[in-house]
Formats: structure tokens, C-alpha cells, sequence
């Protein structure tokens, strides 16, 4: 007597395990084989997944292909553990009957062949009317799964699973309601977001303060993460925040994912689309209670715009990123810049992007205001009596490394995936009938991951390696005049000081003329409202062929401005230009030694 196989699968979206099958096939086989006797395949994925997707499938199949004689008999506790295609589980079944392998179903205690190994007539009538059945119930139960469920989310009830969004619980009445204390990290999130710090720095501000995460709650449980964390170790990532921040729930939207959209639905659907991996989603927004009001949500996402419009491994260190704010709209300013002779290099204000169109707010050239504001900050020592590298700094590049660190573990650990992921993908394509236009596809997909994740490590061990040469310097030199003399040429040191103490810099094109009002905000003692300082620039010295010369007027406490809650400028133009009055006179000119060029 030689052996026999179980196979097991339960979908992905089962709360049942596997044990129940298992019973019932041992239960049919009885004292005929031994246990070692036994192979058991038990696999949890949905049964719409095609063969080459199922690894213990695979598996099976792969080890009847190498000897069609290894399993005498193949137990299965019903049809549809074999999958949910009628097409695809009637070719499976046809193909193990030609290689003279029965499969036993133990629901109806019958055999696809007969003791003769031959294929009965009835059989396969009962298989074939087994295979609609099951596919008729499955798509039935489906519908009547999602209309609930569809009706559960309009009445503001909450799922019935243990991870509900960040901000909110169960109430009695199982409806979704505001958690006040997580509401208020939330409400954080967004001011800290509004205000320019990044996903990163965000995350960074929580674990250094111990807010506890969602998963916390679970103690020491177990999660299902590949790197076996218990709940108690999961801290706050960058992706958390994001996820936190693109979320309109927060608004009051909950969003309710729909129908599946085909390639070619999807040219003629103008409704709100979700992404799943490679499929997408009709999407409805349904109403909930919200956290935030509708205003600052859409300026947040507006801002996340800026930032993923360009590639993900950025190889320029602006200075003044997340620093900038449009005095006309209160929009966010970017860097947009691209390395050729005639590209743009330019801050520009992030409503460029937006539907609306330019709110009018003309761009920067990156050097020209890099360089003013390094002159007037570091070059003319404003900053000198304020910088203690002790005091100020360090907790500054600490916070920056433990990110950075974090980071590239995640990236680390992402690369080992993703290299893990294409080995599997090779094993794959040589055990099974996958074909080899699939194999390059994929195959391509997971080498431009992996390029991309190697970019991304080499990136930040740059980064972090320039952190820990700055922490180190400023640890082992005291303040003086050489330490801030070199800054020019050490971009990450300056990008570390404008950090400390540059709250918010407003940026503002006058209507009159090219010029453009740049307000720096700092963060050194206690500042009374209006009191910044206050620089003019003329754009028209970044179109001369001619060497160029950086030039500004500056205006200090005397010329108060306000803003109002958007950060769109109040102060009258009139009041602006009778400060500063004409431009040619009392201009400062950047000296070489303090041109910032990328």
C-alpha cells in the first residue's frame, strides 16, 4: 500500500481553521494508512486564485507530476476546497482521472473513479452539477454579505473586526464613535502635517513621547507580522501616518469599497476609485463622525501632493523643504527642479497641482532664496548668539538618526521580502506550467522593487551617515566662528540649523512689480505676533545673462504682518511698500561665499 494525500483550504476571508476538514478527510480514511503515511496540503487562499497562485496546490501537483503513481487517493472534505472557478475545477479534476488518480469527496462519501480506476458516467453528472452548486452558493452568498454589510456601514456600525481605525471605537450600540483621546493624537497628526513636518518626523515626535499605537492594546499577543513582533513592540511608521493623513474618515467620509472595476469599466467611470494591490474598486463615501473639519483634511492632502509628485528617492537637499508657506493662498511651497539647462528650479506653491489652477504666487529660483535667507541667518551672524550645538542641536540630529535608523531597518527588512519574493517567483516558474511571458512580467515587477528598495537603503545610509558626522562634530566643537564659517558647503548642517530655528517662512509675490515679500518666522524666544524678519527679493535678477547677483532689502520688527488661519497674508500692500520703499536703494548683495548652489 503506498500513500495518500489531504488536501485542505480554507479563503481568506474564513474565520474557520483547517482542523475541521483535516478530522473529517482522517475520520473517512480510518486504520487503512498509517499517519507517516499521510501528506497533508492545508492552505489558506481564496479558491478564485488560479492554480499557479496556490503554493500548496502547487505543490501537490508539482509532486504528481514527478510520479503520477506517489498518491493512491486524494481526500477532499467537499468540491469547493478544490476552488471556486467551474472551469478551472473541472479541468483539475479531469486532469487527475486521465493520470488514474481518485479523488475522494468526503461530504458525499463518493469516489471520481471507480475500483477499476474508470471514470462512471454518474460521477461525473453529480461532479458537474457539485462544481454550479458551488459556485451558484458562493456568488449568492457574496451578494447577501455585501449588501449587509454595505447596509451595516450606512447605519455608522462598526465591523466586526479587532482593528478599527485609529480615533474611533465600538459603542454599545455597536456604531463607530469618537475615542477622545486618540481623537486628540489625531488631531495632532494633522496640525504637525499642516504645519510641514513629514510622515517621518510625525512618527518620529510619537515614539519619542510613547504614545501608545492601536496594536499596543493587544498586549503581548502575537501579531501575524513576518518578523513575529508582539503587540507591544509595534511603534508609530511613517506609512501608519500617511495612512492616518489620506484618510477622509477623519472628515467624516467613511469609505465603503464596491463593485470591481474592469479595465474598461474604469474608462468610463468618473466615481472615487480604491486601489487593492492591482485591482480597483468602485468607492462609496458614506457618512461618519468626524475628527477634523473638511479644511484642514483637504489642505493636508493637498500638501501630500507636493511631496509624491516627484520620484521617491529624492536626490537633492533642499534647504528650506516643509519650511514654505504662500502667503496668497496658505498653500504649501515645494521644490520642483529638474537638472537640465532650461529645467525648472524653482519653490513653487503647491496649487499648481490642485484642480483649481495657480492661485498666482510666482516661483523662487531655489539659489536665490536659499542663498538670501542662509546670508541674512548665518552669513550676517544673526544667528550666531542663538546657536548652542549642545542645547539645540543635538536632540535636533538625534531625533533625525533614530528616524533615519528606523527607516532603513524597514527598508532593509523590505529588501529581504522583496529578494525572498523572487526566489519564490523562480521556483514557481520552474515546478509549475507557469508560462514564460507571466514569469518575465513578474519578474520584471520585482527586479524595479528591488532596484528601487536598493536605491532607497543606499539613500538613507547616505543620510544617515551625514547625521552621525554632524552629531559628532557638534558634540567635539564648541560654538565659534570657523564652525559656522564652513556651513556653506555642508548642506545637511544648514538644513539641521534652519530646522531648530526657522519656524515658518511666508512667501508672497506683490502685484505692483516682481517683487516677493519672504517673511521668516523664527524660533528663538519668545516672538510677539508680527515680529519677523522681513525680506524683499527681486525676481528679475534670475533672468540676467550676465553674472548674476543675489540681492534683497530687509525690513526687521518694525514692519508687523499678519496672517489670518489659512496663512494668506492681511497686511495691505501699501503698508508693505511705504516699509520697504524703493527697491534699488539700501539692497544687500549676496557675497559668493554664501550662494547656496545645489
Amino acid at each position: 500500500m503506498g500513500r495518500i494525500c489531504i488536501y485542505s483550504r480554507v479563503s481568506t476571508v474564513d474565520r474557520q481553521d483547517y482542523s475541521r476538514q483535516i478530522s473529517d478527510c482522517l475520520e473517512a480514511i480510518g486504520d487503512r494508512y498509517h499517519s507517516d503515511d499521510i501528506d497533508v496540503y492545508k492552505e489558506k487562499i481564496s479558491g478564485y486564485k488560479a492554480h499557479g497562485e496556490r503554493p500548496e496546490l502547487t505543490r501537490m501537483l508539482h509532486t504528481i507530476e514527478q510520479d503520477n503513481k506517489y498518491y493512491d487517493r486524494i481526500y477532499v472534505t467537499e468540491i469547493s476546497r478544490l476552488g471556486r472557478d467551474p472551469s478551472a475545477v473541472r479541468n483539475l479534476v479531469d486532469y487527475l482521472s486521465d493520470l488514474k488518480i481518485p479523488i475522494y469527496f468526503t461530504s458525499i462519501n463518493q469516489c471520481t473513479l471507480d475500483d477499476n480506476g474508470d471514470r462512471s458516467s454518474t460521477m461525473n453528472i453529480i461532479i458537474q452539477i457539485l462544481i454550479e452548486f458551488a459556485n451558484n452558493e458562493s456568488i449568492t452568498t457574496k451578494k447577501r454579505s455585501k449588501s449587509g454589510l454595505l447596509q451595516s456601514a450606512k447605519n455608522q456600525n462598526v465591523g466586526g473586526g479587532k482593528f478599527i481605525a485609529y480615533g474611533y471605537k465600538k459603542g454599545d450600540d455597536k456604531k463607530m464613535i469618537v475615542d477622545d483621546e486618540e481623537a486628540e493624537v489625531i488631531r495632532r497628526i494633522f496640525k504637525w502635517y499642516s504645519e510641514g513636518n513629514g510622515f517621518n518626523k510625525i512618527a518620529g515626535f510619537l515614539n519619542n513621547e510613547k504614545v501608545p499605537t492601536r496594536v499596543n492594546k493587544f498586549g503581548t499577543q502575537l501579531m501575524k507580522f513576518q518578523t513575529e513582533k508582539t503587540a507591544d513592540k509595534v511603534i508609530w511608521s511613517s506609512k501608519t501616518v500617511n495612512d492616518i493623513v489620506a484618510n477622509p474618515l477623519y472628515k467624516g467620509q467613511r469609505r465603503y469599497k464596491g463593485e470591481k472595476l474592469t479595465s474598461e469599466e474604469e474608462k468610463n467611470y468618473d466615481g472615487i476609485i480604491t486601489k487593492r494591490g492591482q485591482e480597483k474598486f468602485k468607492t462609496l463615501l458614506l457618512d461618519a463622525p468626524a475628527i477634523i473639519n473638511a479644511e484642514l483634511f483637504d489642505r493636508c492632502n493637498e500638501l501630500i501632493k507636493t511631496k509624491t509628485h516627484r520620484n521617491s528617492i529624492n536626490q537633492y537637499s533642499y534647504l528650506l523643504k516643509d519650511l514654505l508657506t504662500c502667503g496668497i493662498c496658505g498653500r504649501n511651497v515645494f521644490a520642483r527642479y529638474k537638472p537640465t539647462p532650461r529645467g525648472d528650479k524653482v519653490y513653487i506653491c503647491s496649487s499648481r497641482l490642485t484642480s483649481a489652477g495657480n492661485c498666482g504666487n510666482k516661483g523662487v529660483n531655489i539659489t536665490y532664496l536659499e542663498s538670501v535667507v542662509y546670508d541674512i541667518l548665518i552669513g550676517t551672524k544673526a544667528l550666531h548668539n542663538h546657536i548652542d550645538q549642545s542645547d539645540k542641536l543635538i536632540p535636533t540630529v538625534k531625533t533625525d538618526i533614530e528616524t533615519l535608523k528606523r527607516q532603513l531597518s524597514v527598508a532593509e527588512s523590505a529588501l529581504e521580502k522583496q529578494t525572498k519574493k523572487k526566489y519564490k517567483l523562480e521556483l514557481l516558474f520552474t515546478s509549475t506550467d507557469m508560462t514564460i511571458e507571466r514569469y518575465k512580467m513578474i519578474s520584471a515587477e520585482y527586479s524595479k522593487e528591488l532596484t528601487i528598495t536598493k536605491s532607497k537603503i543606499d539613500l538613507l545610509s547616505k543620510h544617515l551617515s551625514e547625521q552621525t558626522e554632524i552629531l559628532k562634530k557638534i558634540t567635539n566643537k564648541s560654538k565659534d566662528v570657523q564652525f559656522l564659517a564652513r556651513l556653506s558647503s555642508e548642506r545637511p548642517e544648514v538644513i539641521a540649523i534652519f530646522k531648530q530655528f526657522i519656524k515658518k517662512i511666508y512667501i508672497t509675490k506683490m502685484t505692483r512689480n516682481n517683487n516677493v515679500l519672504v517673511d521668516i518666522h523664527l524660533n528663538i524666544g519668545k516672538q510677539k505676533p508680527g515680529m519677523s524678519l522681513k525680506l524683499m527679493l527681486d525676481l528679475n535678477v534670475t533672468r540676467f545673462k550676465e553674472k548674476t547677483q543675489y540681492t534683497y532689502k530687509l525690513r526687521g520688527h518694525h514692519l508687523l504682518t499678519t496672517y489670518d488661519d489659512r496663512g494668506t497674508l492681511i497686511t495691505t500692500e501699501d503698508e508693505i511698500d511705504k516699509s520697504f520703499g524703493d527697491y534699488s536703494i539700501g539692497k544687500y548683495i549676496v557675497p559668493d561665499e554664501n550662494i547656496m548652489k545645489l
